[in-house]
């Protein structure tokens, strides 16, 4: 699996990600738009992580995670993104990265002490 490609596809969901979540943000609530946060990106933004995720072009991808974090929790493009994702309680693609590494090595390791 190439981790480019990967981005490529990536970056093309999230046009109708931020499309989707920028047009209904003032007329959902934000739990709503979180909801469609998981479901249109956030769940492409897992796949094949632990293999490619520490792959410089993800930075692109953390770059496009802000963007939406911003329109989520309503703020401007110069805001911190810091306390939005703790707000929201999402995880920003570096967090998601070692999350899913230490998920990972638990599991294989844990299929080894049996």
């Amino acid at each position: 699996m190439k981790w480019n490609s990967h981005i490529k596809y990536l970056r093309s969901k999230p046009n109708t990600s931020y499309y989707m979540i920028g047009s209904l943000k003032n007329v959902m609530s934000p739990y709503i738009i979180r909801t469609m946060y998981f479901e249109c990106f956030h769940v492409h933004l897992r796949y094949g992580l632990v293999l490619c995720g520490s792959d410089h072009e993800s930075k692109r991808i953390f770059q496009f995670q802000k963007k939406l974090i911003r329109i989520i929790g309503k703020a401007d493009q110069h805001t911190s993104c810091r306390n939005l994702f703790k707000d929201l309680n999402i995880l920003p693609l570096p967090c998601l990265y070692k999350s899913q590494v230490v998920c990972s090595v638990k599991l294989k390791h844990g299929k080894h002490e049996i």
